[in-house]
Order: structure tokens, then sequence, then C-alpha cells
């Protein structure tokens, strides 16, 4: 990924831990009701599998991770500020980034 920007497929099927965390510990971890109510994980989904997800939705984008991540620091630091936590839902915000209005929905969580 530091070359390219990206993950290559076989690299993340051999991957065994991340951060020094097992894969087995964050595919439970990030299933709903254990850390969170919803979790970040399908039913049908493993940690891996979203990575490898998330990496075929920002190469089809023509983009790379560091790329994709600057918008969408810039997007959350316009909203952090608007953030209401105690509303039930998800709240939207409209916001102007790049001369488009981009429409933001949000639910807190941990991490």
């Amino acid at each position: 990924m530091a070359e390219t920007g990206l993950h290559l497929e076989k690299e993340l099927e051999d991957i065994f831990s991340i951060t020094g965390r097992p894969v087995s510990e964050i595919n439970r971890l990030g299933r709903p009701g254990i850390l969170s109510n919803s979790g970040f994980m399908g039913e049908n989904e493993n940690v891996i599998s979203v990575l490898q997800k998330d990496n075929r939705i920002v190469s089809t984008l023509g983009l790379t991770h560091p790329r994709f991540s600057r918008p969408l620091f810039q997007i959350f630091n316009i909203i952090l500020p608007r953030m209401d936590f105690s509303v039930k839902g998800f709240p939207e915000n409209k916001v102007r980034y790049n001369h488009i209005w981009i429409s933001v929905k949000y639910q807190g969580g941990k991490g």
C-alpha cells in the first residue's frame, strides 16, 4: 500500500493481525452489539472482506486511500462543530465542499 496507495488483494488475504491485534479478535469486536450497537461488519463479513470492499470502492473511483482520506477528514472537520450526539437517529448536515453541496448523515461510534 505504501507504493500504490491501494492494498493488494493477496496481501490482505494473508494478514493475521492488524496494528498488533489478531484478525479473529477484530472480527469478534466488530460485530453488532459487542463494542457498539451497529458494529462495522455485516453478518457475512469479516474485517478482511471489509478492507477488500473498501479497496475496490477507492480503486473504482480512480483514487488511492491517501487521496480519498483527505476529503473525508476535511468534511469531518467541517461537520464536527455541528454534531449533536444527543439526537437520536442519523442527523443530516449539508456542507459545501469544492463548490458542491454534499449531504452527510452520521452516527457516533467508538474509534
